[in-house]
């Protein structure tokens, strides 16, 4: 629990820094995400500090820009959106602990959709020709550019606590200290792969583009990147690969290194690259014993983990029989789950880890129809008509991010999480922004 006194003093230097300049306050949200980890409560309802930031700046951008209804919400993005937060409410009606499903239902879904329109609104400025060309001087909107790089400076500082946790062998809660699993600020070690996943993905494919570029946030952040940000993308796609693989997340390893392959061979420029390391991958693994039978044993799903998530799978499907229309609601899984807990030497965990069945126990059919026209909503936007053009070098980026965390999602859980929920709208933020884009084109 967060000191009250700290609260008040860090809440206030934060609506400072915001109602001075808005883009720095949707800046330090992208880079303080951890901060969730920083809890309170307000009377019976729970809070956390990334709450609070993010409330705290919707607060300043509506008294400062003060925004029509009808502005708010992107064209083409208000159909998914309302379904999905109709579902999160029917999730909460039917969740057997309503109060503790209000507290997921405002920070997974209500806040970041809210912190998804003040970037929009930021991103979107209707005097500039390319709302997402990089900032430039007397410029003064919120920039892509910025953005991204200030989820890489949290992604560098989390990476970075991890290597010194392990370096210095301190820090590592139990039971994670046995096996030497780095957690960084985080309380478990998936959690660093979970949240350094998509900025490791982010990160690799930005430090392929061109060695320079103009500014990038404001004075003081990173000073070192400012003529070449290639060296912030690099290190810290290359710190956060190594705090993935230290924490030992399999899940998050597997879906960085598919993404990239996937990224590198979609490109002429390292499409034999990538080939040429997959074949030789994969023959090193075919020839060297322990690595194949290690494979065998993922792919054939013989190994410890793939047998929880098997049997938890199984389990989850004949509950979801008796429930198909609404699920078990929000944060009901567990309790949901009691009656069809057969496989006692597992324990029952906060949801199923797999994609499909983790939409579908939380919010139901609906859930599932508002996150399948998301999902089409990013691709029309992403890939337009000729005629509309095409996405720049950071949107198309953010599409592989995306990509990651679907395919992270197939054995984890990448969305049900504060800092994870609010790092997909600002994602889903920057897709959105380029509809608004008036000539775009494509980053080499």
């Amino acid at each position: 629990m967060i000191c009250p006194i700290a609260l008040i003093v860090a809440t206030a230097l934060f609506a400072a820094i915001a109602w001075r300049d808005v883009r720095h306050g949707a800046y330090l949200i992208a880079a303080a995400l951890p901060a969730y980890l920083l809890r309170f409560s307000v009377g019976p309802i729970p809070m956390t500090f990334l709450e609070t930031m993010i409330l705290v700046l919707v607060c300043i951008y509506i008294a400062k820009t003060r925004p029509s209804l009808r502005s708010i919400v992107p064209k083409g993005w208000a159909l998914p959106m309302g379904l999905l937060l109709i579902a999160a409410t029917v999730g909460v009606l039917v969740a057997p602990d309503r109060l503790s499903a209000l507290g997921i239902w405002k920070a997974f879904y209500v806040e970041p959709m809210m912190l998804f329109v003040v970037i929009v609104g930021l991103l979107r400025r209707d005097d500039h020709p390319c709302p997402l060309l990089p900032i430039r001087r007397g410029n003064d909107g919120l920039t892509v550019d910025g953005l991204v790089v200030a989820l890489a400076a949290g992604g560098l500082f989390v990476a970075t606590f991890a290597i010194v946790q392990k370096v210095l062998g301190v820090g590592i809660p139990i039971p994670w200290d046995v096996e030497g699993r780095v957690t960084s600020v985080f309380p478990y070690p998936n959690a660093v792969g979970l949240y350094l996943g998509p900025i490791v993905v982010m990160s690799s494919l930005l430090s392929l583009r061109g060695p320079k570029a103009e500014a990038i946030l404001w004075k003081g952040l990173l000073r070192f990147a400012r003529n070449d940000k290639r060296t912030l993308w690099i290190s810290t796609a290359a710190i956060g690969s190594v705090a993935i693989i230290l924490a030992q997340s399999e899940a998050a390893i597997a879906a960085v290194a598919a993404t990239v392959f996937l990224a590198a061979v979609s490109t002429k420029r390292f499409r034999k690259a990538a080939v040429s390391v997959a074949v030789i991958a994969t023959v090193l693994v075919a020839a060297i014993s322990p690595l194949r039978h290690y494979a065998l044993d993922k792919l054939t799903f013989h190994d410890y983990s793939e047998t929880v998530r098997l049997s938890q799978w199984t389990e989850t499907v004949t509950m979801i029989k008796d429930r198909p229309i609404f699920g078990a609601g929000l944060n009901g899984y567990p309790t949901a789950m009691i009656p069809y807990h057969k496989d006692a030497q597992f324990e029952i965990f906060q949801y199923p880890h797999t994609l499909l069945l983790n939409i579908w126990v939380e919010l139901g059919v609906l859930g599932l129809i508002a996150f399948a026209l998301l999902a089409y909503r990013v691709l029309i936007t992403v890939f337009p008509s000729p005629s509309k053009g095409e996405g720049q070098g950071e949107v198309y980026a953010v599409l592989f991010v995306l990509l990651e965390t679907v395919i992270h999602a197939c054995f984890d859980v990448p969305y049900f999480k504060n800092d994870l929920a609010t790092m997909t709208w600002i994602f889903l933020a920057v897709i959105a922004a380029t509809s608004y884009a008036k000539n775009p084109r494509v980053l080499e």
